[in-house]
């Protein structure tokens, strides 16, 4: 064999190594992951609690999976209980979607202190640990908040130009507060808020839940504290005050979804996503003002929501009672 022939068969050995250790890193690079046959074949099993928010939220879900897939859906019968109890029944594998709001996922189910939740990128640190921990994912900031606020009057708003807590606190020694004992004593409630914004009320007097925003409404009190979904804020026609030193903990509404569904239904991903920034907090207040007060179908509520958003076909419209915006009528 001449030094020519050997030089060949040389170059032809190290290319066909080259070839074989190229398509074997190839192979190694994308190896998909593994599709669990009972995920890909079961529905989708979204859940909710008995929140008006939620039973929104599970029907919208379910219907942009329904209109932008070929995907079944299934809506589990939601809990009479807490988020955490919703959080028990995914555990479960009872659920696959769930609605969640992320101090709670940071406290209430990863256990952390809310002073360590971060105040950047808070979806992904949640998702790393949710990852880890429960194989799932956060995804689609939806856009509103549920959380703590104080509430006053449009008149109250007007005469003070009234936009934010801190505007709020150069003001209040001119008026009054009403809110639940447990809101006013506990310690990480409103002495902490009135420390934090150098609050003074004239006075702060306790009432029950199912009285103060009637008080409101009759000039008894000028600020209450609210729930920031709450669909009387709606009803009565009253205002959030800003809290713009971010004194309350952030409580966005995201979907927690399982990593396997995804892997199973990558096309579910973009429906997900979809819900991001989706819906506002006086969108949602709205919205639960319409099936908590004017008691429309939560189906109708979730369909008309998203045709106007484009997300999904255009059904035939019905008319809707607005919530007052100058207070309601005694």
């Amino acid at each position: 064999m001449n030094k020519k022939t050997k030089k060949l068969i040389s170059v032809l050995l190290l290319c066909t190594f080259a070839v074989f250790g190229l398509a074997g890193c190839k192979d190694k690079e994308e190896t998909p992951e593994e599709v669990d046959p009972q995920v890909q074949k079961a529905p989708i099993k979204i859940g909710a609690t008995t929140l008006p928010e939620h039973l929104i939220l599970q029907e919208m879900v379910a219907k942009l999976i329904e209109e932008n897939t070929d995907l079944k859906v299934e809506r589990v019968a939601p809990v009479d209980g807490s988020p955490n109890e919703l959080q028990t029944m995914y555990e479960a594998g009872e659920v696959d979607i769930i609605p969640q709001y992320m101090s709670m996922g940071w406290t209430d189910v990863l256990g952390h202190s809310i002073d360590t939740m971060p105040e950047e990128k808070v979806k992904e640190a949640l998702t790393e640990e949710y990852s880890a921990k429960y194989g799932s994912s956060w995804i689609g900031t939806i856009g509103y908040e549920r959380s703590v606020a104080l509430a006053v009057r449009p008149d109250t708003v007007a005469k003070y130009e009234l936009e934010t807590l801190s505007d709020l606190a150069e003001v209040s020694k001119e008026l009054t507060l009403a809110a639940e004992p447990e809101f006013l004593t506990d310690e990480k409630g409103y002495p902490a808020l009135a420390k934090t914004y150098g609050l003074h009320f004239q006075d702060a007097q306790e009432i029950s839940d199912e009285e103060k925003f009637q008080a409101l409404n009759d000039k008894k009190c000028d600020v209450i504290n609210v729930m920031s979904t709450d669909s009387r804020i709606a009803d009565y026609g009253m205002v959030i005050i800003k809290d713009d030193l971010s004194f309350f903990p952030d409580n966005r509404c995201s979907l927690v979804v399982r990593d396997a569904l995804i892997t199973a239904h990558p096309e579910l991903e973009k429906v997900l996503k979809s819900t991001k920034k989706l819906i506002s907090l006086t969108e949602m207040t709205n919205l639960n003002y319409q099936l908590n007060t004017i008691k429309r179908p939560v189906v109708d509520i979730a369909t008309d929501f998203l045709v106007s958003q484009d997300l999904i076909e255009k059904v035939e419209e019905e008319a809707v009672e607005e919530p007052s915006t100058t207070g309601k009528k005694k």
